[in-house]
């Protein structure tokens, strides 16, 4: 009871200091998105904290937007296009059979989204892009250190077969999933990495460095092959973004000794796995479920079966599949919900984003005073790489922590045109973020 009385004191506090800045609530409200402490120390009913302090952050947003204290989140492609995305599920959703199923989804949508533009317009800044990498990496770092400490020292792993799972796992918590838990460790591996390139104060970097191996051993315990495969291909993607021989050589040799220590029998089992996809009946159920969106796609190409709908058609358009069962993979799941247009937009969103960070690379690397733009979109790049990957293998609609990803994006092409105005602070100034 004391630990919940002042948990919302601490929001309460939060939310009178967003009054006078906006960007320290937004830090807080992604601390209770991605880290869910109150579902571990703070649980009593539906809290709904990130919703109280997500609404203070958002009323100030839109008083400063009124009385024209910054721009709001700007024209971008990037912008442009998820506005599109959320209008095609917004329609979608309006024609749906199951109305309580498709407004319950754009609800969840709808408060990440009007987050994510909150975000692109506070965040103009690279002391405030600072702030909120931080935010980031601590959140997701401390994800990794309560795995750990719940497999290690409580004992009680959470998942139906003794894997860890995630936070208010007992409760049905937002990130309680074992699969969307690992996905979220799986990004803060490059997160924490290129902190330790990004920051120049000992402790933050070196910190930061040792979260590394916690989040991989966490990954481990979910025993999430999709996770695994991602944090294998998004570490390779993350050191070869360092660009220089020897650091490459030495963290892909470090990361490979880490993985050969911490990888035990029955993790390796688990992942080996992976190449028997024929004799897997969970790989086969999602072969089937990928060919009951697929027919969908066919049947109702332009708007779908309706947002958050498709696991009330599953069965009808593939008996092998059962009712409610989703498709695990948020591409098709998207196409499939709300239309063909709809998934090509999402599919967009993320090239573009990606395409919009190698320029960033490279007009950045050059000159040491933007160094820390090349490497904060080296760090975006590589989390993109784990988040795509996830979600080509599990249903990832409420995954915030992606538009978290495509706000720092935006952001960061802009503040990287602001610097490049400046001659005497840019060695190779490029127009970059006209198209983020």
């Amino acid at each position: 009871m004391i630990s919940q009385i002042v948990a919302y004191f601490a929001v309460a506090v939060a939310g009178v200091w967003t009054l006078r800045s906006p960007v320290i609530g937004l830090g807080v409200y992604y601390v209770l998105a991605l880290a869910r402490p109150q579902d571990i120390y703070w649980w009593w009913g539906e809290t709904h904290l990130s919703y109280a302090i997500g609404a203070v952050v958002c009323g100030v947003w839109l008083l400063a937007w009124i009385q024209g204290s910054h721009g709001g989140p700007g024209k971008s492609p990037v912008n442009i296009l998820f506005f599109g995305l959320l209008m095609f599920k917004a329609i979608s959703a309006m024609l749906a059979a199951d109305q309580t199923a498709a407004w319950y989804h754009m609800e969840k949508v709808a408060k990440m989204a009007l987050l994510y533009f909150v975000t692109v317009s506070l965040v103009d800044t690279k002391e405030r892009f600072r702030w909120l990498t931080l935010v980031m990496a601590a959140s997701l770092a401390f994800l990794g250190l309560w795995g750990n400490w719940q497999w290690y020292v409580e004992g009680v792993g959470g998942g139906l077969l003794g894997e860890l799972a995630g936070p208010g796992w007992e409760r049905g918590g937002a990130i309680a999933d074992r699969n969307l838990f690992a996905y979220m460790l799986t990004v803060g591996m490059p997160v924490c990495f290129f902190v330790f390139f990004i920051e120049s104060a000992p402790g933050i970097r070196w910190l930061a460095l040792g979260c590394i191996p916690l989040l991989a051993n966490a990954v481990m315990l979910s025993f999430s092959r999709a996770a695994f495969l991602a944090m294998v291909i998004g570490s390779f993607w993350a050191v070869l973004r360092l660009r220089r021989v020897v650091p490459m050589l030495g963290f892909g040799v470090l990361g490979v000794l880490m993985l050969c220590g911490l990888v035990g029998s029955e993790v390796a089992a688990r992942v080996m796995t992976i190449q028997e996809y024929d004799q897997d009946s969970s790989a086969q159920e999602r072969l089937e479920t990928w060919k009951a969106g697929f027919r969908m796609m066919g049947e109702h190409p332009l708007l779908g079966v309706g947002a958050g709908n498709y696991g009330r058609y599953s069965s009808l358009y593939n008996p092998n599949v059962r009712e409610g069962q989703l498709t695990h993979n948020e591409f098709i799941e998207t196409a499939a919900e709300t239309g063909i247009p709809a998934g090509l937009m999402l599919l967009a969103i993320f090239a573009l984003a990606v395409w919009k960070l190698r320029r960033i690379q490279k007009a950045t690397w050059l000159a040491t005073e933007t160094r820390w733009a090349y490497y904060s979109a080296a760090m975006l790049e590589s989390a993109f790489v784990c988040y795509i990957i996830g979600a080509m293998f599990v249903s990832l609609p409420y995954f915030e922590l992606s538009y978290l990803l495509l706000a720092l994006t935006v952001s960061l092409a802009r503040i990287v045109e602001k610097t490049a105005a400046e001659p005497r602070n840019w060695s190779q100034p490029q127009s970059v973020a006209q198209n983020a």
